[in-house]
This record gives structure tokens, sequence and C-alpha cells, in this order.
């Protein structure tokens, strides 16, 4: 059993059930019958407040929840908590996790970097992206077959013509104005997501584009999650399809994967 509010989840003040399955430890809201115990709520968790749990109710949770259950409960909390963020605490938070992108030196030492053209409540992107390019990065974005399943990396040169709306409707590059990107040219992969652990893990959106994109590409690019800190929680479900990242990075913390080892000065993930 656990005591105490399980780390990594905003202002450690939701009571969440813990539970074990697939080898890996991860947190998922129950249902509460009766009005929580706990300490006054602000920001985004407040849509929680249903759901927090006293300290008699945490406990620990059958195991007989399927993967794909588990995954959308957690995809339909964190999407809460994200979407009641105000546009400009999201603005400020994404210009916090800017800075700490910017100090990586894996980040300091690409050249060409893919982005994601951010979406809704996601992590904003495009003062980072008009950033890399004040600096002389190059800037490729995602584009998503559907008929394929399959995802490419496409440079563009001007944010606000080389896009048009593509797959739910976000922005990707055009193709008569872009080019796809080889991974020998790649230096970083800047990748979104609803939740993250500390194992470097990441819950999409269900549909697999990013790990099956990640799983082709060498583990010579480093790859970099970007995330409001309160997405970060101990341990999702996984499965063998999923692919971990290298790095996270929040408003407030950056997470290894694995720790870097200094080698001639820097790890070049670092």
């Amino acid at each position: 059993m656990l005591a105490g509010y399980p780390p990594g989840l905003p202002g450690s003040k939701m009571w969440l059930s813990h539970g074990i399955r697939w080898g890996v430890s991860f947190f998922i809201p129950l249902p509460n019958p009766d009005p929580p115990s706990v300490l006054p709520i602000d920001g985004p968790q407040s849509l929680l407040s249903p759901l927090l749990l006293p300290p008699r109710k945490f406990r620990l949770m059958s195991t007989s929840i399927p993967l794909r259950e588990a995954k959308r409960l957690l995809r339909r909390q964190l999407r809460s908590l994200r979407d009641a963020l105000s546009p400009d605490e999201r603005r400020e938070r994404s210009r916090r996790i800017f800075q700490r992108l910017n100090s990586l030196h894996a980040y300091g030492k690409a050249g060409l970097i893919l982005f994601y053209a951010s979406f809704g409540s996601e992590v904003n992107t495009w003062e980072m992206m008009e950033e890399a390019q004040k600096c002389g990065k190059r800037i490729a974005l995602p584009q998503v077959s559907e008929a394929s399943g399959g995802l490419s990396a496409l440079e563009i040169r001007d944010l606000h013509r080389d896009l048009r709306a593509g797959y739910k409707g976000i922005l990707e590059p055009q193709l008569d104005v872009s080019r796809q990107v080889r991974e020998d040219e790649m230096g970083l992969i800047i990748v979104p997501g609803l939740a993250f652990d500390d194992q470097g893990y990441r819950l999409g959106y269900g549909k697999g584009y990013y790990d099956r994109f990640l799983f082709n590409f060498s583990r010579k690019v480093p790859s970099v999650g970007l995330a409001f800190d309160f997405q970060v929680v101990p341990a999702l479900p996984v499965s063998p399809r999923d692919f971990p990242l290298d790095i996270i990075v929040t408003d407030e913390r950056i997470i290894w994967r694995e720790k870097p080892v200094a080698s001639s000065g820097e790890s070049s993930f670092q």
C-alpha cells in the first residue's frame, strides 16, 4: 500500500487509486460517493473534485481493468485538466517549458527539429518554432496519413503560408512547398501527449502514429515530450507497442528516461 498523496500531480491534492498491471504501476481516478475531505482546490484540478478520495478510500485497485479502458480513463481526466487552463496560463506555462527546452544541449546542437503544430489545449509550440527559426534552426512538422497509419516529417520554411488543415483539423505542411526529411538530418524530435510518466512513456490520442514513427527512427535522435507538469504521473499503463521518450520537459522540471552521462563534458541527450 502507498502512504500519502501520489507524487507528480498538481498540488499533490488528488486522491487516486493505485493499481499494478503489465509490470508497471499506474493511477486511475475512482468515483467517490462521499464528499471529499481534502484541502481546498484551485486551478484546473478543480474539475476532478467529484473524483477526489479521502484518505480512508485510498486503496489498491483491482488489476482486472483492461489496458484500453485504463488508457481511456486517463485520457479523459488529463484532457479535462489541460482544457481547464486559461489561455494566459497556458501561454505562460508554455514559455517556461520552452526556457527549459532551450537549455538542453540536444536542443542547442540540433540543426533541424521536428516540432508539432500545437492544437487546442496542448503545450503551445508556435512561439517556440518562431524563436527557433530566428536562431537559424530548420523546422519540420508531421503529416499524418490515415490510409497507411503513418507519420512523415516535412520541412517547412514559412509557418504561415506553408501549412494547411490536415488530420483532425491540425495544421500540416503542404506537399507542394515542403520536402520530406531524412533521418540523418533530424536533430531532435518533439512530441505532444495527454500524459507522461517518469520512465518516459507517453499517453497519446490512441492512434499510435508517434509510437510507430519513433520505433522506425534511430535512437541516436533524441525524443522530447512537452507537458504541463500536472500531466506527468508516476507510471502509465503500457503495452509492448508503446515507445518511451528520452526526455520530458515541463514548466517545472526536466525528466530523463536515463540520466545523462558526462562524456567529453556533456551528453548529447542532456
